[in-house]
């Protein structure tokens, strides 16, 4: 699973954990989340946030800036944050 940062559960691939971590681009009703490698310190490997012009019912945006694979899916909207984290960590895992 991919990490809210201080929650207990944790996605891993090759040993290192995923969290998401409150971005310094969040202001004001803007929710940005920074996906972070080996933990909140660690390397930003995507985001997720919530936009203001999306496809209907599906507010949540969520991009890997980081995939092994370019064939990979990196990026998509989603109807809910935790599932714009699944849809990362799907194309993480097949990254």
């Amino acid at each position: 699973m991919l990490v809210c940062a201080g929650a207990a559960d944790a996605m891993r691939r090759d040993g290192h954990e995923l969290v998401l971590v409150a971005s310094s681009k969040s202001s004001g009703t803007s929710l940005v989340y920074d996906v972070c490698l080996g933990g909140a310190s660690g390397r930003v490997v995507g985001r997720i946030y919530r936009v203001p012009i999306s496809p209907q019912d599906r507010p949540w945006f969520w991009a890997l800036s980081a995939a092994a694979s370019p064939e990979s899916t990196q990026r998509g909207y989603e109807r809910t944050r935790e599932d714009a984290m699944a849809a990362f960590k799907r194309a993480w895992q097949g990254a």
